[in-house]
């Protein structure tokens, strides 16, 4: 099942917030300051900008297209894959204190506020959250670092979104023990572009 964009947004969020806490629970070291972040990380492959999204069918669940394999390689570690409420695929690695997230799909999100609506609604779960835009990936795209403006956990959040137009694809971290803002906005881009490679 896809949802609409506040809907997901709505969704995506929450869960940010529901991971956070969890990673929170493990976790004893101090925040990293997500303003470190300094350059794009190397890209691996570079999935067409100008592909037709309206010729794209995209998959009911996310966790169809992807497995545990590369999710976890994308990440640097072992995860197991499950579908959530709204379609995404939800990951987690073994140790609750491991890095665990999300991706999926938000469909006919050019009528319901599109890629700027999704980033306004990150600006608004996150505290001075760190953007920084992939410039080879969809018509926009970009990744997102902060802490969460709710709860006050001290982990860092992550994600980020990719604008095919008529939908959009998307990614939500939440931080692992001890990673840093560089690694959660690295893996960020690279399950983004995992998930843009399966539309391809």
């Amino acid at each position: 099942m896809r949802h609409t964009l506040p809907t997901k947004v709505l969704v995506v969020l929450v869960c940010v917030l529901a991971l956070g806490g969890l990673a929170a629970c493990g976790s004893g070291g101090k925040p990293t300051d997500a303003s470190s972040i300094a350059q794009a990380p190397e890209s691996v492959d570079t999935p067409d900008p100008g592909r037709d999204s309206d010729e794209t069918s995209l998959p009911e669940e996310a966790c169809s297209v992807l497995t545990a394999a590369e999710v976890g390689a994308a990440i640097g570690g072992a995860v197991s894959l499950v579908t959530g409420p709204s379609g995404d695929c939800e990951f987690s690695q073994e140790d609750p204190r491991g890095l665990s997230g999300s991706l999926g799909f938000v469909d006919e999100a050019d009528t319901n506020g599109g890629y700027d609506g999704y980033l306004a609604g990150v600006a608004a779960s996150l505290t001075d959250p760190v953007r920084r835009d992939i410039a080879d990936l969809g018509s926009a795209a970009s990744t997102f670092v902060g802490l969460p403006a709710f709860g006050g956990s001290e982990n860092l959040m992550a994600g980020g979104v990719v604008d095919r137009g008529s939908f959009l694809e998307q990614t939500t971290l939440a931080q692992g023990q001890q990673m840093s803002a560089e690694d959660l906005d690295r893996i960020a881009e690279a399950l983004l572009r995992l998930l843009d490679s399966k539309l391809a």
